[in-house]
C-alpha cells in the first residue's frame, strides 16, 4: 500500500470515497490494521486506558511500556492472579497459552521453613 498524502486525502474528501481510519496503541495492532488495507491508522498512547486501566495516560511509565511489549514478544504466559490472566487476555493473546501458576515465591516461603526457624 503507499503512503497517503494530506492532499491525496483532501482529493479522496473532494471525491467522495470513503476513508477508513483506525486507532492503533500496538505495533501488532498497526501490522493488522496496515495489512487489512486501512487508509489511516491513528498511532496513540492510549495502553494505558485500552490496556492497563488507567483513566488516563498520564500514569504510564517506561516500565509498563517495556512490560506491555515483553508480554506481545511472549508465546507462553505466566501469571499470579486471575485479574492478570485476564488483562494478558484482553490484550489479544491466545487463552490457550495462558496460565495462573499462582505467585510461585510465595507459595515457597509460605511451604518451606525459614532459614531463621532452622537455626533457632
Amino acid at each position: 500500500m503507499s503512503k497517503l498524502t494530506i492532499s491525496a486525502f483532501a482529493k479522496m474528501k473532494e471525491e467522495g470515497k470513503k476513508v477508513t481510519f483506525i486507532t492503533a496503541y500496538d505495533a501488532q495492532m498497526s501490522r493488522v490494521a496496515q495489512g487489512a488495507g486501512i487508509d489511516m491508522i491513528l498511532v496513540g498512547d492510549s495502553v494505558g486506558n485500552n490496556v492497563l486501566g488507567y483513566t488516563s495516560t498520564h500514569p504510564v511509565t517506561m516500565d509498563d511500556m517495556i512490560r506491555h511489549a515483553i508480554t506481545k514478544m511472549s508465546y507462553l504466559h505466566f501469571t499470579s492472579t486471575d485479574t492478570y490472566r485476564n488483562r494478558i487476555i484482553q490484550m489479544g493473546e491466545d487463552p490457550s497459552r495462558v496460565f495462573n501458576v499462582g505467585a510461585l515465591g510465595l507459595d515457597n516461603i509460605l511451604n518451606t521453613k525459614s532459614l531463621f526457624l532452622l537455626q533457632n
